[in-house]
């Protein structure tokens, strides 16, 4: 049977006519039900609709109310659709269908079943809000405007107009206007959990996470059983880093009722953040046994596997969750929207070919749209025989769409992707004219300054960043990184400060805080830092072992001993601690103690490399067990990667005192590649050469070295061979 588009399928709504209101009351009792964990009698309420007439489509819209609390939207999303035709004028499936639309970004649908439920409900308020919802979030101000006009005059509920009338004003790009709405807001007394959740809302647009994360607090507690509105608040605690406490509320739900699939979801990317990944994958076997003929869990899982960096699992994710809605008979919205994800998916991990049969067999559906456009000229670019012609077609259609804002938006992610930035800034800088220009926009010119460490492109965006854009943590992590790699570091506090200060226990952002305090001598500053973590984490291993490194580097050598025993004693299997206490050691010229340390962390097989460098180091000097030193080279290579030259130095001296000449020449010619400006690497690629009887070569890299920084002893012997030469 042929798939029928959502689109395709709104069109017949309004050719159904009512035929009765018997079950509106108990199908509206079952969205409190399910609000409040009472599952068991949710599902009655279905089941007994079904028992008087199983094509009964009032039963869609409670089976879809059952979907939505299970995590599984786009089916929800469908059901309301069928649900909404069961009779003229049934508003409950409408307004949810909306709701979802706009929860999915899947708008043109959310507008033509916003436009029927106005016409049949005109003296709806909630029908005229929704409504303006919609508008908002396609930043339709003028429409949105309207909405609010025809809303207000059908209620006197003061508060959820001026909630509203605020949401309006927040999303002009006026700043005045932008901060006298957050003044008026803070003056208001609100008390329902419902004006609370939209202040949530409000404060979200604006990316003000402290003051969503407060908003959402007052709304749980003005209705403690709401356990849909305490996965909204664990979502907001895991967005803004806050991952222990995501955790806590996303199992209290869970203890409620194991059908809550968002809970497991938020726990999930909760738990993986604080690297219990075994845990995070449990979840989500759950949430996919237990609905194992839907595809969402898997798309859900697929996402989450990319949000982490697992390309490739994420793929094989999107896979199966493509075959599953092909195989369940989904609509085709929904095998399009997952179509899109597998081929960006595919192009990604670098299987062109798949990509390719899979737009053979779908651009039927989708054809003129400019998505499968750029996916064909992206997958075209994998091939060599077609790389000429797909760089020229996006180019071509330039001309004929310099007014079209949704293809200049497309036509810079397409030039980013294929490694022509400067056309990529081009394009987003003519959105930029456009009115509103959104998020990804904005990350879009950082992506490229940061590949460039262009500082001065950020200066000049800063300048222009929205208001609502100031405090998004994506774009303030990513305006920090680029000034901390371009050593502006001065420039990076105030975005590393504003960003600490929203999530003050979560450590990577404390550490870079801290390195850029100290980058800028700012000593106290950071064992400020590290002390308040340490008081507010007390049973945190790793609040003591930073305390400890601190005074190894820069403080009181008589707290050092003292902090690492209070780590060990809390997890025992910290590695850094024993290794902290062999560079300790090691300072102390208590070599064997040191040496002792480095073998506990390298036991522990913790992969910190100074632990093998500074043993195989020690072994090296006394020529002991040199196979040995080897693979603890290797390791120390493999552990240091491109931040420390030590673990090439470390494993071509080892081969050179085995007079293993070649091996020595290729790891210091790699290390020469990584670290092109340290004069040691060529002095020893050098003395290679001239021990292989390859004395042009050995002439060569050591003129070279001698022009680098070497010790007097290095450059006297680089001189020395020299002549030998």
């Amino acid at each position: 049977m042929k798939r029928v588009l959502l689109v395709a399928a709104l069109m017949v709504i309004i050719t159904f006519l009512g035929c009765g209101q018997a079950s509106k009351t108990e199908l509206s009792d079952m969205r409190d039900l399910l609000t409040t964990g009472h599952w068991d009698q949710a599902q009655k309420i279905v089941d007994s609709l079904l028992v008087v007439d199983s094509l009964d489509l009032k039963a869609s819209y409670g089976r879809g109310l059952l979907q939505e609390h299970h995590g599984l939207e786009w089916d929800a999303m469908i059901s309301y659709l069928e649900g909404s035709r069961a009779d003229q004028g049934y508003a409950p499936a409408m307004k949810d269908f909306i709701r979802l639309a706009i929860k999915l970004d899947y708008y043109e649908n959310g507008r033509k079943m916003a436009n029927i439920l106005i016409t049949q409900n005109p003296d709806d308020p909630e029908a005229q809000f929704l409504t303006t919802e919609l508008d908002l979030a396609q930043n339709r101000l003028d429409s949105a405007e309207a909405g609010i006009k025809a809303g207000t005059a059908l209620t006197a509920d003061s508060n959820l107009i001026f909630l509203y009338q605020s949401e309006l004003d927040l999303h002009s790009y006026d700043e005045l206007k932008i901060e006298a709405t957050l003044d008026g807001l803070s003056k208001v007394d609100f008390s329902t959990a419902a004006e609370y959740r939209h202040l949530a809302r409000l404060y979200k647009y604006l990316n003000m996470a402290e003051s969503e994360i407060h908003a959402l607090e007052q709304a749980v507690d003005a209705d403690d059983d709401n356990y849909p509105l305490k996965i909204e608040l664990a979502q907001a605690y895991f967005d803004n880093r806050l991952f222990p406490e995501a955790i806590d509320l996303a199992d209290e739900v869970l203890k409620k009722s194991n059908n809550y699939g968002n809970a497991r979801v938020v726990a999930a990317y909760a738990s993986y953040a604080l690297g219990r990944r075994m845990k995070a994958e449990q979840y989500f076997l759950e949430f996919a046994e237990i609905h194992r003929h839907s595809a969402i869990p898997l798309e859900k899982h697929g996402d989450f596997l990319g949000h982490f960096n697992v390309h490739k699992q994420a793929m094989y994710e999107y896979q199966s969750a493509f075959l599953r809605a092909e195989n369940e008979k989904y609509v085709d919205d929904y095998i399009l929207h997952l179509f899109y994800k597998l081929c960006y998916s595919l192009l990604d991990n670098r299987d062109p070919m798949s990509s390719k049969e899979k737009l053979d067999m779908y651009e039927v559906i989708d054809p003129n749209s400019y998505e499968m456009f750029f996916l064909k000229t992206n997958t075209m670019l994998a091939y060599p025989e077609m790389q000429d012609s797909a760089r020229s077609v996006v180019d071509k259609h330039l001309a004929e769409h310099e007014d079209d804002r949704h293809w200049l938006e497309m036509a810079a992610h397409h030039y980013y992707r294929v490694m022509r930035p400067q056309k990529s800034i081009n394009m987003h800088n003519k959105v930029l004219n456009f009115p509103y220009p959104g998020y990804e926009t904005y990350i879009g010119l950082l992506k490229i300054y940061k590949d460039r460490i262009d500082t001065e492109g950020v200066d000049l965006l800063t300048e222009m960043l929205p208001y609502r854009f100031r405090n998004n943590r994506t774009i303030l992590e990513m305006i920090r990184d680029i000034y901390r790699a371009g050593e502006a570091f001065d420039k990076a506090v105030p975005y590393a400060e504003k960003i600490h200060n929203a999530s003050p226990n979560y450590l990577p952002d404390l550490l870079i805080l801290s390195e850029i305090y100290s980058r800028l001598q700012r000593i106290d500053d950071v064992k400020v830092l590290l002390e308040r973590y340490a008081d507010d984490n007390p049973d945190a291993a790793e609040a003591h072992f930073r305390l400890a490194e601190f005074e190894l580097e820069h403080g009181d050598r008589n707290k050092i001993l003292p902090h690492l025993s209070k780590a060990q004693a809390l997890d025992s299997t910290f590695g850094s601690t024993f290794e902290l206490k062999g560079l300790y050691f090691l300072e102390e010229n208590q070599i064997d103690s040191a040496m002792f340390y480095f073998r506990k962390t390298i036991k522990l097989d913790w992969r910190t490399p100074l632990a093998y460098f500074h043993l195989g180091e020690y072994l090296l000097q006394r020529g002991d067990n040199l196979a040995r030193v080897e693979g603890l080279g290797m390791a120390a290579v493999r552990l240091f990667g491109t931040e420390d030259p030590r673990g090439h130095l470390l494993l071509g001296n080892a081969y050179l005192i085995q007079r293993k000449y070649k091996l020595a020449r290729q790891q210091f010619h790699k290390g020469v590649l990584q670290f092109p400006d340290h004069g040691e690497l060529h002095f020893l690629l050098g003395k290679s050469f001239s021990l292989l009887k390859e004395n042009a070569k050995a002439r060569k890299w050591l003129n070279l070295a001698l022009k680098k920084n070497l010790s007097a002893e290095q450059e006297a012997e680089a001189r020395e061979l020299l002549k030998d030469l």
